[in-house]
Formats: structure tokens, sequence, C-alpha cells
């Protein structure tokens, strides 16, 4: 027997092409949209450079939120793009690659699994712990701790990561790395793993977001002297409904995922090499579209970040027409032979802008008869296009 399986020959990933290129596209497509729209998401909610910034970095929602979107980021720029390498790429020849990329491929998903743990603690006891909520100082904890823990049982369930042979006929095998699933100890330390990530926190989870949404229900029937009585405590629900679907958002779409791992693990059916790897990554997939629609959620419930998006979208489309106005403005003259009198009075106006006299009207300094009315500190753009339509 052994003499047969060292005259096989060794095959790389045999899946046919077009798996592999619809896998790697899809997870492509998904790692880009979550780059994108959790860039975005890290932007609008970034602290303002105001006197009150520091309000705003209390606030425990936008905390969790940034180190989500954070995560997910981290994951598009790395996870993902091992993951098409070694679809295509041998790039685990040896046993310590094998644990380097599964823990790349892993880590950012189990500290996502703990940051949605630890957001829900908090909700939980934000609300039916009036009297003690969760202070900032406790929110970065738990934050900390959840990065923390992510990364160590990571680390430990890697130990069982062992580079595989698989025999795909009867002249050639191939190589793929997994998790150890051939003795009693090996199969009771992978399922620990998972209830641990897994299981007991998505169970946990569900019936402390049941009783919140049970809560938060029952508030919206009050009254609305209630309600008004309940004002000073408003903070106390704020992104309640965000959080919980978000929690929501990273339960599903990982369930398929797990859930067949799980079933690979215990009852070990007897599967082809392409329809395992097949599943696995088709339902990998499913679960890091999760990066997708976390900035969806956010934004349909994060008011001042969709103001704050809005407003940089719309600033843009207002500094790509006043440059439009002002080539047809520059265009007009030269057809005119003026070109360059305008020119040389707007450096002229831009140059001398601080020392125009407020209180008046807007003119020149040698324009005679002329009543400047300007406030102190005008920006010299203002100006220039205050100087441009006096001109025309």
């Amino acid at each position: 027997m052994e003499q047969s399986d060292l005259e096989r020959q060794y095959v790389f990933k045999p899946i046919p092409l077009h798996i592999k290129h619809t896998i790697s596209v899809s997870m492509i497509l998904f790692a880009f949209l979550s780059l994108m729209g959790n860039s975005l998401v890290v932007y609008s909610i970034r602290p303002p450079k105001t006197p009150n910034s520091r309000a705003f970095r209390r606030t425990s929602t936008k905390l969790f939120v940034r180190c989500l979107a954070t995560s997910d980021i981290l994951s598009a720029l790395i996870t993902c793009p091992v993951l098409v390498i070694e679809i295509y790429v041998p790039i685990t020849p040896s046993s310590w690659a094998c644990h380097l990329v599964r823990y790349i491929a892993l880590f950012l998903t189990v500290i996502t699994m703990m940051n949605i743990f630890a957001i829900g603690i908090e909700r939980y006891f934000a609300i039916f712990r009036p009297l003690s909520p969760p202070s900032n100082k406790t929110t970065k904890m738990l934050i900390a701790g959840a990065w923390i823990i992510g990364m160590v049982m990571t680390a430990l369930i890697n130990i069982n990561i062992r580079r595989r042979r698989y025999f795909i006929d009867e002249d050639k095998y191939t190589l793929f790395c997994s998790y150890d699933n051939s003795t009693p100890t090996s199969r009771i330390i992978n399922i620990v793993f998972v209830l641990l990530v897994y299981y007991f926190p998505c169970i946990i989870l569900t019936v402390l977001c049941i009783r919140i949404l049970r809560f938060l229900k029952h508030r919206r029937r009050t009254g609305p002297a209630q309600m008004a009585g309940d004002i000073n405590n408003s903070r106390r629900f704020k992104g309640s409904y965000m959080l919980v679907s978000l929690i929501f958002a990273f339960i599903l779409p990982y369930l398929a995922y797990v859930v067949y791992l799980t079933v690979m693990m215990i009852l070990k059916p007897p599967v082809s090499y392409v329809t395992d790897f097949t599943v696995r990554y088709a339902t990998a997939v499913a679960g890091y579209s999760n990066g997708v629609l976390n900035p969806v959620i956010y934004l349909i419930f994060m008011k001042d970040a969709r103001a704050r998006l809005k407003g940089l979208f719309t600033r843009r489309q207002r500094v790509g027409r006043h440059h439009v106005a002002k080539e047809r403005l520059q265009q007009t003259w030269s057809k005119k032979g003026e070109i360059s009198a305008p020119i040389q009075g707007l450096e002229a106006a831009t140059s001398r802008s601080r020392s125009i006299t407020p209180g008046k009207e807007f003119c020149l300094e040698e324009e005679k008869g002329c009543t400047p009315n300007l406030n102190p500190g005008t920006h010299s753009a203002e100006l220039e296009s205050r100087y441009l339509t006096t001109k025309l």
C-alpha cells in the first residue's frame, strides 16, 4: 500500500476552472464592495474638528461601528487576496505555511464574532441596567478584549491544522490544509472551538436581541407622556435597532458555513474533493458578504453619516460646477480679447483680500465711489466669484 502511495502523481487543486473563476470573482467583488462601503462609513463617522468632538467620541455606538468597519476593511485587504491566491498558486508547500494561511483566513472572522458578542452584552446592560450603564472606558475595554480573545482563540485552534493528503483516484493525489479530524481528541477540540466561537454566542445573542426588541416594541407603544419622560434616557436606546440588525447580519451569512463544518467533523460523510471544495468556499463567500451588508445597515440607521456623505458628494459637484463656469467665463473673455485684464484683476483682488475694509460692499481699493460691505475674513474664493460677476 505504501509503495502504491509513493507511485501516485501529485495534482494541485483538481477543480474545474469555471468553479475556481466563479468563486474568485465573487470573493473579489464582495471584497471591493466591502472595502469601498466601510471606508465611506469610517469617513462619515470620523470625529469632527470642533470643540464638541469629545462628546462625539463618547458615543458607544460609533465606537462599535468604527471597530466593525475596520475589521471588514482588513478582511477585504488581507484575507480575501490570500484566499484567492491560494486557489491558483500553491502557497502552502509546508506545514508552517498552512498554519499561516489558515490563521489569516480565520482570525478576522473570529474577531468580528467577538465584537458582535461585545455589542450584544453592551446593549443589554445599557437598556436593562439603566442605573449602571457601560461607560466609555468599559466599551473600549470590551472592544480591546474582543480583539485579543479573537487572536488568541484563533492561534489555539490553529495548532490543530494539518497538511493532509487526499487521494483522487488510483494514480493521483492532492494536498490541502485543514483541521485535523482523524482522532477523537482532534474532533473534540474542533467541536469545542466551534461551540465557543459561534454556537454559544449565537444562542446568547439571539435571546438578548429578542428581549431588546420586545422591550423597544413595548416602549414604542407607550403614550407620549411616557416617551417624554424618558427623553433623558434616550442615549440608552440610541442605535439599538442598528446593533441588533448587525448581530443578525453576521449570524445568518455564516450559518451555512459553520453547519457544514460541523457535519463534516461529526458525521464525516464521504464526499468528493470537488464537492467539498465547492461547498466550503461557496458558504465562505456567503459569510464574507457580511462585509457588504454592514455598511448598508450603518447608512440606513445613522442619519448623520448619510448627511456627511451627501455633503461630501454634493460639495464636489458644486466645486465642479464652479470650475466649469469659470472656464466658460474665461473662454468668453478670450473671444473678446479681454482675458489679460480680468486675470490681473483676479490676482489683485486675491492678494488684497485681507486689506478690504469690513462693513462695506465688495470693491477694489483703487475704485473710487465704491461702498464695500464684506465681513472680516472673507475667503478669497468668494472675492474671486464676486469679481467675475461684476466684470460680466
